[in-house]
Formats: C-alpha cells, structure tokens, sequence
C-alpha cells in the first residue's frame, strides 16, 4: 500500500468511527437534499463562533474565490509569486488581470513588496501562512495594511494556518466584523481531511455576505456531505489534539534524519514541511526512491520552478508513517553517502 505525502491532508481526520458512520449513510445519495444551505451555515457558525449572516459555505476555498471574483467584478487581481496556484487559475478564468510579484524571500512575506502590490491591484490575494512556502505575516502588521488600504480588497486565505496550535490567535476571522473589505477564507479539505467532500468557507462582514449569497440556489449540498457537517464538531479547539501529534512528529522527523544530503529543513508548524535537498538531481533522485519503495513526495520544483528546484514537501504524517519515512529517507542516505567516498559523483545518477 502507497503511502501518500503529497496531497497536505491531516492523517488523523475523519476518524475511522466517523468514516464508518458515513458509510452506513450512504444511501442517503439515493434520496434529494431536504435542507437549505443555510441550514448548514447556522451550524457552522455555532462550532466557529461568528455569526450566521458572515459564513459562506462553497465548493472548497477554489469556489470561494471564484464567487469573490466574480462578484465584485475587480479589474487586477495581486499576488506574491510563488504561491497556490488557484487564484491565478480563478483570475484568469474571470478575465482579471493578475499582478504579480516575485519574492526577493520566497520564505518571508516582506510589507513593501505587499504595498506595491497593493498599488497595482484592487484585490490582493495572500495565503497565509503560503503554501508552498511557509511565508506568514503577523496578524497585526496584517491588520495595520488591510485597515490603511480600506478602498482595496483582500482575500485571506488561512486554509494551512488551521494546522497551527495558535490559530485562534493567529486567524483574522474576529475581524471580519470590522473591515468589510476583509475576506478569510479556508478549506475543510487539508485539517479535516475531506478533500472529496468539497466544502470550502468564506468569512466575511454582513455586508459582503449579501452580495455574495444574493440569487444563489437553495439546496445546494448533497445529502451525505449535509450528514457529515450535521453529526461533527468543528470548533478549533477540538483540533488541537490533532495538531499537537502533527508537531511532535515533524520534529522527531527532523531530529531522526541524516544531513549530508539534506540542506535545510522548513518546519514552521503548519501542514508540511519542506527539505531542501543540496541539488535538483539527488531531490529527482530522492523523489524516486521513495516512489520505488512505495511513498509519494511532492517535487515543489514540478510546479513552482527553479526557485523550489531541489525542495520535496513531506506533508503532515502520523508516527507510524514518520518512522517509515526516516528508515528510507536514511537509508537514501547512505547511498549517496557511499557514492560520494569512493569519489565517484557521477554515479549517483544510478541510485
């Protein structure tokens, strides 16, 4: 059996018990919704605690700005480069414009870089923390920009922060009542670990939440996705077991692993970290490794170019699956580790 580490899913979410649960109900897709989308965001709002005129539900955080870019019509759409690839895919599909500019730090969010992108556009998109980089900025620098820049728009995305022991520190969604050019949106896909479901939020103020929901249909959630929002929990607290194991195993993985192929490691307690391999060609190698021994990696180069080259992204793992990762991840090791002493470098394009 494939071990997969490259889809940044939480490996303990849904719970067998939920899971078995969802498969005595799956008759349910025989039978037509009976409940509005409304319905849903009232339960929601209870489990996050906002209000239940300010939460979108979507078809995954995709959707969600697909209906903010639609919605409000923005001529130029900004992003710091590189990042998740779907808001350039949104933008360009609603004939926006997109800004971009390219990170001097692709591992630090730099405010000047965000006021000129500012400048440029009328929507700024920023995930945060970014996926794929591990960019964050703080919640009240984040704060000062969207308060001073009141005639722009900005869509925050907190789908990786959900992963981070802090978020309800961390996370803008108590703002929302306060700036109505504020947009937090997240998707249940990575934390609960429900990519199949769909399900994608929007928080936003009152005021948004009616342009947003203005002539949308009435039952648009299947019945069994209804079933499974119906009989969980979602508050942030009830996460927190979740992400502490997360944690502590990223950082074992870290302690374990041999370093002379390795030559940084990215940890910043979000849903994966990044190794930075010390070339393009032992980071293919690797890749294939693990491939041949049944474990899936995600070569960041593949899709974000030559600044991510020699970096694989490990997404977030339980401690079963760490220690099988460190035994071939060490063992690659000693390959290139036996190649490089007998001084035949070019070898290593047989591993």
């Amino acid at each position: 059996m494939r071990l997969d580490l490259s889809k940044n899913k939480n490996p303990y979410l849904p719970t067998k018990k939920s899971l078995k649960k969802l498969k005595q109900k799956i008759d349910l897709i025989t039978f037509y919704p009976s409940k509005r989308i409304e319905t849903y965001e009232q339960k929601l709002s209870e489990d996050l605690k906002v209000k239940k005129n300010q939460i979108i539900l979507t078809a995954g955080t995709m959707e969600a700005m697909n209906l903010i870019i639609d919605r409000y019509k923005f001529k130029t759409a900004g992003i710091l480069n590189p990042t998740f690839w779907g808001i350039n895919y949104i933008s360009l599909l609603n004939d926006v414009k997109v800004i971009k500019i390219n990170m001097k730090d692709i591992f630090s969010y730099n405010i000047k870089e965000i006021e000129t992108l500012i400048y440029k556009s009328d929507v700024i998109y920023l995930c945060n923390p970014n996926n794929p980089t591990t960019a964050y900025l703080e919640k009240n620098k984040l704060e000062s920009i969207i308060k001073k820049n009141k005639e722009k728009f900005f869509i925050i995305d907190e789908t990786m922060l959900k992963f981070d022991s802090c978020y309800k520190k961390k996370s803008l969604k108590n703002l929302i009542n306060k700036y109505k050019n504020l947009f937090v949106i997240f998707s249940f896909s990575k934390i609960y670990g429900v990519p199949g479901l769909r399900l994608g939020i929007i928080l936003t103020h009152i005021e948004n939440y009616k342009i947003l929901t203005k002539k949308r249909g009435i039952y648009l959630l299947n019945s069994l996705t209804g079933y499974y929002i119906e009989n969980n929990n979602f508050n942030d607290d009830k996460l927190n077991n979740c992400r502490k194991k997360i944690k502590n195993n990223f950082i074992y993985l870290e302690k374990k692993l041999k370093k002379t192929y390795i030559r940084s490691i990215k940890n910043t307690n979000m849903g994966f970290i990044l190794i930075e391999i010390r070339n393009s060609m032992l980071a293919e190698k690797l890749q294939k490794y693990l491939l041949k021994n049944n474990i899936i990696v995600k070569l960041i180069g593949d899709s974000y170019g030559n600044d991510m080259k020699n970096f694989i992204r490990i997404s977030a793992l339980t401690y079963i699956e760490t220690i099988k990762l460190i035994y071939y991840m060490n063992k690659f090791e000693k390959m290139v580790k036996k190649v490089e002493n007998r001084k035949e470098i070019k070898d290593i394009k047989s591993i």
